[in-house]
């Protein structure tokens, strides 16, 4: 019976099944999130594991990682370098998911990006799965390979004596970059000309559920900005389920900017409605504000409904 067992865990059709899901799993996650970069930046700084600029530059560079990890899997091309290097970003996202099990930071996870929304509880349970499936290709360095383009390189003969080597390696570094920019940098040229669009999005989502919306304009190293944040966050974990809190980098989106009118940060604006002249702006702080004045502005919002 073990040998039985053994024999389906050991077959490489199995484990060729695994990389690709798991290499595909990675992909659709770095797709999604490459999509709404800012809208995840804004989910992970929101968990409060880490230090703000920590937790953007993980943010940052999560997207990247997968879409690498993923393309590698499933093209075959270091697969047990890849599952390696996957391990403890699979960590990472557990870690983040048990933490949100017994602390308040919104729903969904925010691990496929905002256009796949999955449960905390769902998302710790395929992060486990993941790590399994990461685990069993490290256990298996022949059956990894099955079906993969990096075999093939390395039986290729052109003739280069000792550069063959380099000539093989190279090759499979170019093949992993080609496919993450074929498939990366579209979707983060779209994500940076969609990022209004995105949040005038977002506002109406909320407005037509009868959430106003507190627009944090910001920017990184302003220390009233710093001061300010601590507050906003204390307010979105207070009002999270009856208002949408979003934050936004005030010398990243340019054209929000704009359409807000906004010249200096701190600025907060407290949108409970919308006509046909735009967006009902009840009222704005554009300097560094105390919890209660803001509070304030927003209990009388809540108790007068949104428009």
């Amino acid at each position: 019976m073990k040998a039985r067992i053994k024999e389906i865990i050991d077959n490489r059709w199995l484990i060729f099944a695994v990389r690709v899901v798991l290499g595909g799993i990675f992909i659709a996650a770095s797709v999604t999130k490459l999509q709404h970069q800012t809208e995840f930046v804004n989910i992970v700084i929101g968990y409060g594991i880490l230090p703000e600029s920590l937790a953007r530059f993980y943010a940052l560079v999560v997207p990247w990682a997968e879409l690498v990890i993923g393309c590698s899997l499933v093209l075959g091309i270091f697969p047990r370098l890849a599952a390696a290097l996957s391990i403890p970003l699979i960590v990472s996202f557990i870690v983040a998911s048990a933490y949100s099990l017994f602390q308040p930071v919104g729903d969904p996870c925010g691990c496929f990006g905002p256009s796949i929304p999955i449960s905390h509880s769902a998302s710790l349970a395929i992060d486990v799965v993941m790590l399994l499936m990461a685990v069993s290709l490290l256990l298996h360095k022949y059956e990894a390979e099955f079906l993969s383009i990096g075999p093939l390189l390395s039986r290729l003969n052109l003739g280069l004596g000792r550069r063959r080597l380099l000539f093989e390696q190279g090759s499979k570094f170019a093949i992993i970059a080609l496919a993450v920019l074929a498939i990366g940098m579209p979707l983060f040229v779209v994500a940076q000309g969609s990022v209004d669009a995105s949040l005038n999005a977002r506002i109406d989502s909320a407005l037509k559920e009868g959430k106003p919306v507190l627009l944090f304009f910001y920017t990184e190293g302003c220390p009233d900005c710093e001061q300010q944040k601590p507050i906003i966050r204390e307010l979105e974990d207070e009002y999270s389920d009856r208002v949408v809190f979003i934050w936004i980098d005030f010398y990243k989106e340019e054209q929000a900017v704009r359409e807000f009118d906004v010249s200096t940060v701190p600025t907060m604006l407290l949108i409970n409605g919308k006509n046909e002249e735009g967006y009902d702006i009840y009222c704005r702080f554009e300097v560094f504000t105390e919890k209660g004045p803001l509070r304030d502005a927003i209990e009388h919002v809540l108790s007068n409904g949104s428009t």
